[in-house]
């Protein structure tokens, strides 16, 4: 044993210390470490010509002491030397061993860092976590897209941060091979975890040249969603910005549990994935597994059972940066964040509105005098909605609402309309209709659907497009109106896509009345006496027909109809007026207060086209025919022999859903209404106390029999009824 002077940079306190000059450096750090003379942000140092050399951590177990002390010239002394670790090269070492400035992709057996780089990082800040890095604890998977999210080392619970990691969970489901997770989970893992360093990056990523110009061709390509779907695989679906290195050893806890036989696979497929099969070959994957344990990070114990000194020995081989694994990610930014905003929106735009969310909203509906309506607010709604809303104006969202009353009540159904205030914050207005009013409490739910630009490009692997038409309307003193669609809806509906339609008002100044806005769509038909009638008509004056030339002006059509008529709505096209038209849209509106039709006030009607060519899961299509009952006088679809491949429990389940009318002829129909309850979509006409004065009850007299061709579209919202 030979007594050294140990000498620490930028220390003056010099220290004596008994030592085998004999030993390994690795087994003097040890010694050293017990003693706290020693971490690891020093190490040993060789001075050689008035120069120092460290000595990495990794070399150290192939130096002895003797050969790195410095002795004086009369060997009275051995000085050992110990300098700081210079971190300033630390980020650079540590991106280019993990690629942390690659984009990722979740996926079922990990996150996946893609080959293609998006980034240059140019700066990164680099936190030691220290003694705070120690900790045992338990992990729980609550429902599939926790469990996506946690085994993708995203394992931070803030509300906030899980709300943009759902997003990307669902492109991850996108590429799994695995169709089994239709129920909620519950299963938990104990861990023990040594985080090393910190590591943040967000404000210093810069986005390459190569990934700049392959999102600008991807653009103004002519299948922009096929080429953004390419990028992602490519260049990854989000980054994450703070990245904590270390270890962490999972242990099977003995709780778990599995409601069906769903869950039991979900279970097993759980158990392949985090335990394995021990081998002494270590298998590709970061995740060496062995007995029911599973290792990330540090060296692999020597035996299977990872016991007090298994565990020592696993902890000493973290002190080592080679032996890090990332054990956890935070802060996911999409790879789009990144690129200009002028560049991120022609992107997004250029691949079309999505269905951005589809869910419930529970409310209570207290009717206590004639034409009471329900406003249910934005600050009413869930979070997630008022989030994806106010998220970012780019996004341009609209929203679509359908109600049921979960109680079935009878003499009542329900009628939804949108409303935007002076702010345009948008709320949902619910009119309960009655034959014969009495004041009832109702409890309802309400089917909402939101549309929008994926700005996040979290649904770039979805079939499923929207095109929103929109339409101002405002036709004094009308009780009825007729918009004419471009769209062959006929021909939507033999390709499995789905159509549905909302007023939209910006006033609730209803006065004396309370609207109803009720609409259906149908064929057109225009007779040759239309025709002759307009060309009556003084070129320049009155409202024409339409007209068979191609021009297209801005005015209403006020010629001879040689043009065609205004028919632009925001994102689609709709004409007032148009022969080429193959379909129409009749809106009506009632007032549920005095019980009678009433002009139509101004608003603006949506219409939601839901091209789902690809998929046909989500299309539900039924006729009012002869093979379905009749119940008083009601034509109705019995929603129970429909949804039969649905369980037991999910049949008892309440789920609103988006409906809509199509009827093959544009006959004098009284205006007619839907109304959907828990088991049965019914056909509703509304009693008008008008004395037959009104124009509806004047011209419009006939009703929907079981001969005429009347059909009924269903897009569920509820996963239960997909």
């Amino acid at each position: 044993m030979t007594f050294v002077i140990i000498k620490t940079e930028d220390d003056s306190n010099s220290k004596f210390y008994p030592l085998d000059l004999k030993k390994t450096l690795l087994d003097i750090r040890k010694k050293l470490e017990t003693d706290k003379i020693i971490n690891d942000e020093l190490l040993f140092s060789k001075k050689i010509d008035d120069e120092f050399c460290e000595i990495v951590l990794e070399s150290e177990k192939g130096f002895l002491l003797e050969h790195i002390v410095d002795v004086t010239n009369d060997n009275s002394k051995c000085i050992l030397y110990l300098r700081k670790k210079k971190s300033s090269l630390d980020w650079n070492i540590l991106n280019n061993k993990y690629n942390l400035d690659y984009g990722c992709i979740m996926s079922f057996d990990g996150n996946k860092r893609v080959n293609k780089k998006a980034f240059k990082m140019k700066n990164c800040e680099l936190i030691y976590i220290g003694d705070k890095g120690y900790k045992k604890d338990k992990i729980g998977f609550i429902s599939k897209e926790d469990w996506m999210k946690k085994t993708n080392l995203f394992i931070n619970d803030d509300d906030d941060i899980n709300i943009d990691i759902l997003n990307f969970v669902k492109v991850g489901f996108s590429y799994s091979q695995n169709e089994n997770f239709n129920e909620e989970i519950k299963s938990v893992y104990k861990y023990l975890e040594v985080g090393k360093v910190l590591l943040r990056f967000h404000e210093h990523l810069e986005p390459t040249e190569e990934f700049i110009k392959a999102v600008d061709n991807a653009a103004i390509s002519e299948n922009p969603r096929e080429e953004f779907k390419k990028i992602i695989e490519e260049y990854g679906q989000f980054i994450p910005t703070e990245v904590i290195l270390g270890g962490r050893v999972y242990f099977k806890d003995v709780k778990k549990s599995s409601e069906n036989s769903a869950s039991r696979e979900v279970s097993a497929n759980i158990n392949k994935i985090l335990e394995g099969n021990y081998s002494s070959t270590k298998k590709i994957s970061k995740f060496y597994n062995f007995n029911f344990i599973k290792l990330l990070g540090g060296k692999h114990p020597d035996g299977k059972n990872f016991d007090d000194a298994a565990e020592k020995d696993w902890i000493e081989s973290l002190k080592d940066y080679q032996n890090w694994e990332c054990i956890e990610y935070r802060n996911p930014i999409s790879i789009f964040q990144f690129i200009s905003n002028d560049l991120r929106k022609k992107s997004f735009m250029s691949i079309g509105k999505k269905i951005l969310y589809t869910g419930t909203e529970d409310c209570d509906y207290d009717l206590c005098m004639p034409g009471m309506y329900r406003n249910i607010g934005l600050n009413d709604m869930s979070s997630c909605i008022t989030r994806i809303i106010q998220k970012n104006k780019d996004a341009d969202c609209d929203i679509f609402a359908t109600v049921i009353d979960t109680e079935d009540s009878k003499n009542v159904f329900f009628n939804c309309q949108i409303y935007y205030n002076a702010k345009g914050v948008p709320s949902i207005i619910i009119h309960g209709i009655q034959k014969e009013f009495h004041s009832y409490k109702y409890k309802l739910k309400v089917g909402v659907m939101i549309i929008g630009y994926d700005i996040d490009f979290s649904f770039i692997l979805s079939d499923t497009r929207v095109e929103l038409i929109k339409e101002e309307c405002y036709s004094q003193n009308q009780y009825s109106k007729k918009l004419y669609l471009e769209y062959d809806l006929y021909d939507l509906i033999a390709k499995k896509n789905s159509f549905f339609g909302i007023p939209v008002l910006s006033d609730l100044n209803f006065s004396k009345h309370s609207f109803t806005i009720g609409h259906n769509f149908c064929n057109t038909q225009l007779d040759i006496e239309d025709e002759e009638e307009e060309e009556d008509i003084e070129e320049g004056k009155g409202r024409g027909k339409g007209g068979r030339g191609r021009g297209r002006g801005k005015g209403r059509g006020r010629g001879r109809g040689r043009g065609r008529g205004k028919g632009r709505g925001k994102e689609g096209r709709m004409m007032e007026i148009d022969r080429d038209s193959k379909s129409t849209i009749n809106i009506f509106s009632y007032c549920s207060k005095t019980n009678c039709y009433i002009k139509l006030p101004k608003f603006t009607f949506y219409t939601f086209i839901i091209l789902n060519n690809l998929s046909y899961s989500n299309f539900k299509l039924f006729s009012f025919d002869n093979k379905f009952n009749i119940l008083g006088n009601k034509l109705f679809i019995d929603l129970k022999k429909k949804f039969t491949s649905r369980s037991i429990s999910s049949l008892n389940s309440l789920n609103p859903r988006c409906v809509s009318l199509y009827l093959s002829e544009d006959k004098s129909y009284n205006p007619i209404f839907l109304n959907q309850n828990s088991e049965q979509i019914y056909i509703e006409y509304v009693e008008c106390k008008c004395d037959k004065t009104c124009s509806i009850c004047k011209d419009r007299t006939l009703r929907i029999s079981e001969k005429d061709n009347a059909i009924c579209i269903i897009y569920p919202l509820s996963i239960s009824d997909k």
